[in-house]
């Protein structure tokens, strides 16, 4: 197949299916497969199997696209040449793929963009709630319950917001590290 990213023309689902690989429809998922296999060493796009695996994930893709809850997996992203997907940010990974939709992930780059969106949300967060300890200054409400969701921060509920900020206000910061 020849390269996208170098002027070529995507293969079509017709393509696809001529080489033996199934389960490719045209539009969202042919895009997104053909980046893929743009950056892909030719070693790993040399067997129908191959091929296969990755029109699955691309799949898995889509399926979380349109609301498909646990997909993609970790391991298919992975395949896919994703970089910075962890166990513990997957779900806010697969949340941003079903609110980006078929279209806002059918490239590689932007599946990697909602990766990095995620990434930095939890940095953001992370550092809102480190600043609120280091500056004694959270309150009841702040930091959010959403704060402590995109910091990947377990255990925190409307019913005991207020007590763990309250927490945050109370020794040095130091003690925390």
């Amino acid at each position: 197949f020849p390269s996208h990213d170098r002027g070529g023309v995507l293969p079509s689902a017709a393509d696809y299916a001529a080489i033996g690989v199934t389960g490719v429809d045209a539009g969202a998922e042919t895009s997104l497969l053909g980046s893929v296999i743009d950056k892909k060493a030719s070693s790993a796009v040399d067997t129908v199997a191959e091929m296969q695996a990755l029109a699955n994930a691309v799949q898995a893709v889509m399926d979380g696209a349109n609301g498909t809850a646990g997909l993609p997996t970790k391991a298919q992203l992975e395949l896919l040449g994703m970089t910075g997907v962890t166990d513990a940010n997957l779900a806010l990974i697969q949340e941003a793929i079903k609110n980006a939709g078929a279209n806002g992930a059918d490239t590689l780059a932007k599946l990697q963009g909602l990766t990095d969106g995620v990434n930095t949300a939890t940095s953001n967060a992370l550092a809102k709630i480190r600043d609120a300890a280091q500056n004694n200054s959270a309150t009841g409400s702040n930091p959010s319950l959403a704060d402590y969701t995109t910091a990947l921060v377990s255990g925190v509920n409307a019913n005991n917001l207020a007590s763990i900020n309250d927490a945050l206000n109370s020794g040095s910061y130091r003690d925390w590290e």
